[in-house]
């Protein structure tokens, strides 16, 4: 037990030994939005590890109408459902730049939510059939939720940090995605045909971040 705590306190003073940065970011990935708080420990402007939790938005409204099952249809029926985890590294470059910090990132969130999705639907109205040929249509938009899935979001790319005061800056990221989505649902057996899928997308970033 004592080693333990002495190796939990160790690891303790090699973090505070670097530099300690709290951010809050804005992020647009594959299930959707969310307003995430990191923090975040530097050394030496080489390289930077970021834990933090943040919050799902929940939108009604889809960015598209290609009736796909995950990619921003993030929705949260639960407070469970509305919590991100996120783990960050990044590798800085271009190093010789007085007011501007760029970077190489992986970034990795974390999240347990349904879906929310909208698909058209048609009924036939019997009552306004003119012939054997002509027939009443009504069209609706049906909604359907599936899930809660585990999501996997997985992030590479470029950003760049630009320094708006001694200790404050503005931050901003865009990268390349696939989400990996574990979970079951008896009513997708039909649009899918195991209890895995992914999605392909990108993610941008953009938040401030302060120094101390």
């Amino acid at each position: 037990m004592k080693k333990v705590i002495l190796s939990m306190f160790i690891l303790t003073c090699s973090f505070w030994s670097y530099g300690q940065i709290i951010e809050l970011n804005y992020n647009s990935v594959i299930s959707g939005q969310n307003i995430t708080a990191t923090y975040n420990t530097i050394k030496n402007r080489n390289h930077n590890f970021s834990f933090g939790i943040g919050c799902n938005i929940s939108r009604v409204a889809h960015p598209d109408n290609q009736e796909k099952i995950f990619y921003k249809r993030l929705f949260a029926t639960k407070p469970l459902h509305y919590f991100n985890l996120n783990f960050s590294f990044q590798r800085f470059v271009l190093k010789n730049l007085k007011t501007i910090e760029a970077y190489l990132f992986y970034d990795l969130q974390v999240k347990y939510a349904p879906t929310r999705n909208v698909f058209p639907s048609v009924d036939y109205d019997s009552t306004r059939v003119t012939s054997y040929v002509e027939q009443g249509i009504i069209a609706y938009d049906k909604v359907e939720y599936f899930g809660p899935f585990t999501w996997f979001e997985n992030t590479i790319g470029i950003g760049y940090n630009v320094k708006l005061a001694d200790r404050l800056y503005l931050k901003n990221r865009i990268g390349l995605a696939i989400a990996f989505i574990l979970g079951n649902d008896d009513q997708l057996v039909n649009r899918m045909r195991n209890s895995f899928g992914f999605e392909l997308g990108g993610q941008i970033s953009t938040g401030f971040g302060y120094e101390f």
